[in-house]
């Protein structure tokens, strides 16, 4: 079982290279020089690829006892693994760091 802070920190750092690629891969986007268009695809992306739903949040705060904003490869993790997603305030958040 994985050990959690009860707090996730909320601290806004540049996500390391790694997690962008495979956040990149899940979205099934390239990486892309910033634009506007290049925002439309990840939108896109985003919202046709993330689910919303709040199993994830469920599960989580049983088996992990998290009760805030899962860590961003947690959150990576589930979408990749369990299909996965979350509720506005984890899907908005973690784009907003992308």
């Amino acid at each position: 079982m994985i050990s959690l802070p009860m707090q996730v920190d909320q601290t806004l750092v540049p996500l390391p290279e790694k997690v962008v690629d495979q956040y990149l891969a899940i979205l099934g986007v390239v990486r892309r020089e910033p634009s506007l268009e290049a925002l439309r695809e990840l939108l896109k992306a985003y919202l046709t690829r993330i689910p919303f739903e709040n199993i994830s949040k469920l599960y989580y705060r049983k088996r992990l006892g998290l009760v805030s904003l899962p860590p961003i490869q947690l959150y990576l993790d589930g979408i990749d693994k369990y299909h996965f997603g979350g509720t506005c305030y984890s899907n908005n958040y973690h784009f907003y760091l992308f």
